[in-house]
């Protein structure tokens, strides 16, 4: 791919970067989820004297954390 390949939008034409950056957020975004998502059934037994309050923010944090994760990524590229 030359640098100057753009991909026609609704809205014009965007760079590839563009395209790649995008598609690279959203799949950073999802990833948080897939990690957790097997042990969710068993938080309470790893965590036996946590509350449902503490139990869902811990199944949250991920996700929470990954913002300014691709905040930096924004500031970098």
């Amino acid at each position: 791919m030359s640098a100057n390949m753009r991909v026609q939008t609704g809205k014009g034409t965007i760079p590839w970067m563009t395209v790649l950056a995008v598609w690279s957020v959203s799949a950073v975004v999802s990833l948080p989820g897939l990690a957790i998502s097997p042990i969710l059934g068993d938080l309470n037994k790893v965590f036996p004297h946590a509350t449902d309050l503490e139990i869902q923010m811990l199944s949250s944090l991920p996700s929470v954390l990954i913002i300014p994760l691709c905040c930096w990524q924004a500031v970098c590229l």
